[in-house]
């Protein structure tokens, strides 16, 4: 029997390898995660601890195309934590591949029970309803998608046709209305990221050739167009400082790093900023740090 003191200390070291399996898949790195989710399984064993990592180890196999292990490490996973509401969503994804539609709509519904602001979940229970010829059915989940998440364009789709099969035509309409809005933002976003990316590579060949004000209103109008996209802010937030607008150039620095506070590269970028700057030009927030 393992003494207290030495359990807690395994069971805290397997809730490392899980967090490191986790990173891993949100890094798309599944081989690497999949090693680091089977020694924590060991040093879980049996217990329901185990669930989460066994969860994550679904969606391993799940993207290998492995569905009947999946699917196993699934019904694992919900025996052992039967409250785990994302393990019983994909649970119902991995039954309806092994065509056992019954059970996927158990598994939805269950999912759904436990978490109800799961918009993937209830768009899954509203799919899996419309795919059974259960239109009416469908309406209720998929309308919780959107509410919880009003412009993904499954949701959006599914429930203009749940409408409509329902004999709901004036909602239908007013939902497929918004799809084609939905539609006609994101080409409007590619366009302008597109675009911006253009812009900002002009401004980069401006940079190059020492026209630095040039280069700042290519950096600015590419901003304006992508506020989103960290490397362009970044370039606008360098230019700024080797004009010497400091405190202008270290808040672009910061909202940057705000946006995506793992990104190494812009907080080695601001440390050298904020070495740099004179003192009576920092921003507040640089001040107190």
């Amino acid at each position: 029997m393992i003494a207290a003191p030495l359990l807690a200390i395994l069971l805290f070291g397997a809730q490392d390898l899980v967090a490191e399996a986790k990173a891993l898949l949100e890094a798309s790195k599944p081989a690497e995660a999949a090693g680091y989710l089977d020694r924590a399984l060991k040093l879980f064993g049996h217990t329901q601890a185990a669930a989460y990592p066994l969860y994550l180890r679904a969606k391993v196999y799940s993207g290998d195309n492995q569905t009947q292990k999946a699917a196993a490490a699934l019904e694992e996973s919900v025996a052992l934590d039967p409250l785990l509401a994302e393990a019983w969503s994909d649970l119902g994804v991995a039954r309806k591949l092994l065509r056992n539609d019954g059970g996927a709509l158990a598994a939805f519904q269950r999912a759904v029970r436990l978490d109800a602001d799961d918009a993937v979940a209830q768009y899954r229970l509203g799919a899996e309803y419309l795919r059974q010829d259960k239109p009416a059915a469908a309406v209720g989940p998929l309308e919780e998608a959107y509410r919880v998440n009003p412009e993904d364009q499954s949701t959006l789709n599914s429930l203009q046709i749940a409408l409509r099969r329902s004999g709901k035509n004036e909602e239908a309409e007013k939902i497929k209305a918004q799809l084609a809005e939905v539609l006609r933002k994101r080409d409007q976003f590619s366009q302008d990221a597109l675009k911006a990316v253009r812009i900002n590579n002009e401004g980069a060949a401006l940079q190059k050739t020492g026209d630095l004000r040039a280069a700042l209103a290519k950096y600015r109008e590419a901003v304006g167009l992508y506020p989103a996209h960290i490397g362009i802010r970044v370039n606008y937030a360098i230019a700024l400082l080797r004009l010497g607008q400091w405190t202008e150039g270290l808040n672009e620095l910061h909202d940057a790093l705000n946006r995506d506070p793992a990104n190494a590269n812009t907080k080695a970028v601001l440390d050298d900023a904020l070495a740099q700057a004179p003192r009576n030009l920092l921003p507040d927030w640089a001040v107190k740090r």
